[in-house]
């Protein structure tokens, strides 16, 4: 294991800490869909705001002037 370095605010000192674990077997990855992956932390399993408005379509710059 590495050295831990220094993590201190707000008047405290932290400790850096790892627990080795197996991934989950639906861990995200950079294979994953990338509207999931920009989800908002924790609601994977449902479609953000992003992912809604991306079944409009790209518009064009110079068609919106």
């Amino acid at each position: 294991m590495e050295p831990r370095r220094p993590l201190v605010f707000s008047d405290f000192s932290y400790t850096e800490m790892l627990i080795p674990t197996e991934p989950h077997p639906n861990a995200l990855s950079l294979e994953s869909d990338p509207y999931v992956l920009i989800r908002p932390e924790g609601r994977w399993d449902t479609p953000g705001i992003l992912e809604k408005s991306s079944s409009r379509g790209v518009c064009n710059a110079a068609d919106a002037r």
